[in-house]
């Protein structure tokens, strides 16, 4: 008996007092699902990447904004990306599933010092599709003033 009052078996498990390993599961490349697109203008929902129907994708999503106003100029810089699912009966529902801003502010008109503004985020993100249609994971951004970009990018497993 230890210390604590507990014999080893207890301690240890009831397999003859050794530990079981265990070792996971390797993904299969038919099963990693990843997508990455950069916008440099405003541009609509398309695709990032395509859930078959019936399968689950686990996975981490990310935006990364930039608003960059040059010296001299006028106008705010607005940089902002959007993750959306679409299709029937997608799990979480369809719709606005992450978004990430960045700003940077108007300069002088007659200024020599221009103004910037970087911004990242990621999350993880389950995406469920039925088992009579594929869905979408879906990225659009709005980008207005200066120099601007917004990158979005996925990566994860079917199961």
């Amino acid at each position: 008996m230890s210390a604590s009052g507990k014999t080893q078996e207890n301690v240890q498990g009831v397999a003859g007092g050794q530990g079981v390993g265990v070792t996971p599961a390797v993904p299969t490349a038919a099963n990693i699902l990843d997508g990455q697109r950069t916008d440099v203008a405003t541009t609509a929902a398309a695709t990032l990447i395509t859930v078959p129907a019936g399968r689950t994708w686990i996975g981490t999503v990310a935006i990364s904004c930039v608003a960059t106003e040059a010296a001299a100029g006028a106008a705010v810089a607005f940089a902002d990306g959007v993750l959306t699912t679409a299709g029937a009966g997608v799990t979480p529902a369809a719709g606005a599933v992450f978004e990430v801003q960045a700003l940077a502010a108007a300069n002088a008109a007659t200024g020599t010092v221009g103004s910037q503004s970087a911004v990242f985020g990621s999350i993880r993100l389950v995406v469920v599709a039925p088992g009579g249609n594929a869905v979408t994971v879906q990225a659009a951004s709005t980008i207005s003033g200066g120099s601007s970009k917004v990158a979005f990018s996925a990566i994860g497993e079917l199961q």
